[in-house]
């Protein structure tokens, strides 16, 4: 028995490939799960880990590496959706907050084959097999809830980064969560950018994203939520060759299997390390070049240069990771065509932003350089003036040989034109000339009002303009806001990432919208979503690559209805008395209005057998019965399909006025 997170269309006796996330049929019959253990409580594990990799973040939500990539694998799951949305820098300080509230396993009982899984095993192999029903099957579950809370600390240098693993590393492991901790939290978030990221499986109400006091107070309160809302978090999974009575057949050939399974386990390990890798490229880039340490002494053709050199790195990175993905999709769908791949991409030490101190020799040239900067500006063996009261110059001023001295004052106030009195402080206002701010070493402006500008003015930089602010940023306007270009937001690169030819746009990770998001030309939308959470259009499509051939792309549409409506579709086969029951979804119930259910059964022929017609009973009871039209005591298997209306939503309205 093993243990996997939970994946879509998982349920009790349905075959899986634990390793790839592929779900298959159902090849066993089994009596109702029971508890493992009846004397086993519920338990509560809450921990607070340090996470410094993509790698370090999948082991500690118990997700193989083989799996991480597995894109689409991981359902509604936690577990999958954390992962699968965050990315971690070696920049940044991230800490887990994780509660896990776990009950008693259930399991299967009395597992034996379908007579047509067992004829199937006894006419082919193994691999036959387990092209149909996998090489395991899920044997039960554990039920609870999964709590956790990522906390993104994004702090902006080692020093830094290194005080706030001191500060957080007295609560590293069992954890609860304190005042203290609380406190000492809080007084990192004055000093840096605090990011929360939750996620959950279980409990009540909606997930909504919060800040720090939003999710400690719903970690605290999520074990006793779990009580009344219980649900899956875990499956466990069992080998058919080791747990199911079998047919007198050849035992499997486990090394196939386990060379797909190492294969998968070292792609994965190699994407979730260029992942890494790719997300402190898009950091440091996101950043002048000079920021960090390595870069300081370049000119600037040199940080041109360099950052030329990273772009094509991080593009070199983004190709290789595709590369990872195809070759562990191949594996995953046909383990005879895993193969062993080595990396070309050299994953090098990243910059640092005051990481280190000045050697020996670096200090000695920082030193000459300041020497001969004060001898140039006339500061070293020149005189000094004194003025113990104002100074007065009638005419202009200049400082130093050439202009090129300094003047020191802690206040420079500006006059009125033809007065002594207060007035605009105007500079370069005869030669309209640039003003800059620092010159040999970077410099602020600080400004404690408003910044006016001209009409029709701009604020321009050569490279990346960084726009900060403690709380928000307030774009006010009494005719909009125009972006001529890409925006991106969350941390998002305004141009990586982006698809081809997109001209204009918005990359971010989550967009929020209280009215009606439209797509389409001016008045006149295409497709929409709306605040009721309905999704409007001409059509509904989906692309994706052809299976058969590169060159193309598969475009299917969906199939719509005066209805919103859900399906449910299987196989089974009735038994000696010409009947069977099929059991749908315990939520069944709940998700579909009683009027408007439909069944279709299909009987199924294999190699030319003789079918007998089938009839259904009304789906009722989350469940309807199957029997032979002429009432025959006749064996039959067939297929099913029930449609019916959702009860959670109105009922859709198939013709409207236009708007």
């Amino acid at each position: 028995m093993a243990e996997t997170p939970i994946r879509s269309q998982m349920y009790e006796g349905r075959g899986i490939n634990s390793e790839t996330g592929a779900v298959f049929g159902t090849a066993i019959n089994f009596d109702k799960p029971q508890p493992l253990d009846p004397n086993i409580g519920q338990s509560v594990n809450f921990r607070l880990e340090s996470i410094s990799s993509s790698r370090e973040l999948s082991d500690k939500l118990r997700i193989a590496a083989s799996a991480s990539f597995s894109v689409g694998a991981g359902g509604v799951s936690a577990e999958f959706g954390l992962t699968n949305s965050k990315e971690v820098n070696s920049y940044y300080t991230y800490a887990l907050m994780r509660c896990h509230v776990v009950n008693a396993p259930r399991t299967i009982r009395n597992v034996t084959l379908k007579p047509e899984a067992e004829e199937l095993l006894r006419q082919h192999d193994w691999d036959t097999f387990s092209r149909s029903y996998g090489w395991e099957y899920v044997e039960g579950f554990v039920q609870g809830g999964a709590y956790y809370g990522l906390i993104e600390i994004q702090t902006t240098n080692r020093a830094e980064q290194q005080n706030v693993k001191a500060k957080l590393g007295g609560y590293w492991g069992p954890f609860k969560a304190s005042a203290e901790f609380e406190k000492d939290l809080k007084d990192i978030q004055k000093h840096t950018t605090v990011n929360v990221s939750v996620t959950r499986t279980g409990g009540s109400g909606a997930v909504v994203p919060s800040d720090l006091d939003g999710m400690l107070s719903e970690a605290r309160n999520f074990a006793q939520t779990v009580l009344a809302n219980p649900v899956p978090i875990l499956a466990l999974t069992a080998d058919y060759a080791r747990t199911v009575p079998l047919p007198d057949v050849p035992p499997p050939n486990s090394l196939p299997r386990q060379h797909q399974r190492d294969t998968l386990n070292d792609l994965g390990l190699t994407y979730l390390r260029l992942r890494d890798y790719k997300t402190n490229l898009e950091y440091v880039l996101s950043r002048p070049l000079t920021d960090f340490d390595e870069y300081r002494t370049l000119d600037d053709a040199e940080i041109i240069s360099k950052r030329q050199s990273l772009i094509q790195t991080l593009q070199l990175v983004g190709q290789e990771i595709d590369k990872v993905i195809r070759l562990g999709t191949t594996c995953a769908d046909d383990y005879t065509q895993c193969s062993s791949y080595v990396s070309t991409i050299s994953v090098l030490e990243s910059p640092t932003i005051q990481g280190e101190l000045l050697n020996l020799k670096q200090m000695e040239e920082k030193l000459r350089g300041i020497e001969k900067f004060l001898h140039e500006h006339g500061m070293l063996g020149g005189g000094l003036a004194t003025f113990d009261g104002s100074c007065a110059v009638r005419g202009d001023l200049t400082a130093g040989a050439g202009g090129n001295g300094r003047i020191l004052a802690r206040h420079v106030d500006g006059k009125a034109d033809n007065s002594d009195g207060p007035g605009g402080l105007h500079l370069n206002h005869g030669n309209g000339q640039p003003v800059h701010i620092g010159g040999h070493h970077p410099a602020n402006l600080g400004v404690h009002g408003d910044i006016h500008l001209d009409r029709d003015k701009t604020i321009s930089s050569p490279g990346t303009l960084h726009v900060h602010a403690d709380d928000h940023i307030l774009f006010t306007s009494s005719s909009g806001l125009t972006v001529e270009g890409r925006i991106g937001t969350a941390g998002r690169h305004p141009v990586q990432g982006m698809p081809r030819g997109i001209h204009g746009g918005v990359h971010t990770f989550d967009l929020v919208a209280e009215g009606v998001i439209g797509v389409g030309p001016p008045g006149e939308f295409k497709a929409s979503m709306w605040s009721d959470g309905a999704i409007r259009g001409k059509t509904k499509q989906f692309v994706i690559d052809h299976p058969n051939d590169p060159s193309m792309s598969l475009v299917h549409g969906a199939i719509e209805g005066p209805e919103i409506g859900v399906y449910y579709r299987g196989e089974g086969t009735t038994n000696s008395d010409g009947t069977a029951s099929v059991e749908l979804p315990k939520y069944f119930e709940s998700l579909a209005r009683a009027a408007g259910r439909t069944a279709l059964v299909t009987p199924l022929s294999v190699d030319g057998e003789s079918a007998v017609p089938l009839a259904v009973s009304n789906v009722s009871a989350g469940h309807f019965i199957v029997r032979t039209a002429d009432g025959s005591k006749h064996i039959q298997r067939f297929f099913w399909e029930v449609k019916a209306v959702r009860a959670d939503v109105d009922i859709l309205k198939a013709e409207v006025r236009r708007a």
